[in-house]
């Protein structure tokens, strides 16, 4: 009979368990979501970068990523 009454306390435990699992699962996920768009936007900006025809073009590019930075405007090549 103890084992039954016992009950409710081992499944709480393993709710328990389960949702700290599956919220560092999320937040690990979250995570490493995070670092690609970082990297991928990194990525797009070097290519745009990169395709400066002179000194002049280069700093434009640049003054117009600082721009969309500043006011979180997102920019497509």
């Amino acid at each position: 009979m103890s084992a039954v009454s016992n009950m409710p306390h081992v499944i709480a435990d393993a709710v328990r368990a389960a949702g700290h699992a599956t919220h560092e699962f999320f937040e690990h996920l979250g995570d490493s979501l995070s670092h690609s768009i970082v990297e991928s936007e990194r990525e797009r900006e070097e290519a745009y970068l990169a395709e400066s025809t002179d000194l002049a073009d280069l700093e434009c590019r640049m003054h117009e990523l600082d721009h969309a930075r500043q006011h979180h405007v997102f920019w497509t090549t």
